[in-house]
């Protein structure tokens, strides 16, 4: 939708990183989990055929439910 409505290819994946963060009380009481829980942080910036941002994702995953393979 990107490329057709708007000419934007976003073809420049940047970054993404994969980290361990344990959860403070602002992000326990989102995901309903005692502070301390361990999480995936996932960051992650894709931009454009002009390096412009296009996308920027910031997400967590709930260590005990998920298992990544690289």
């Amino acid at each position: 939708l990107l490329s057709e409505r708007n000419g934007i290819r976003p073809i420049n994946p940047k970054t993404t990183t994969l980290s361990l963060a344990l959860a403070n009380a602002d992000l326990a009481g989102r995901m309903h989990v005692v502070v301390g829980t361990p999480f995936f942080e996932i960051r992650t910036l894709i931009c454009d055929q002009d390096d412009r941002p296009v996308h920027v994702g910031h997400q967590f995953y709930l260590g005990e439910l998920y298992t990544f393979t690289l």
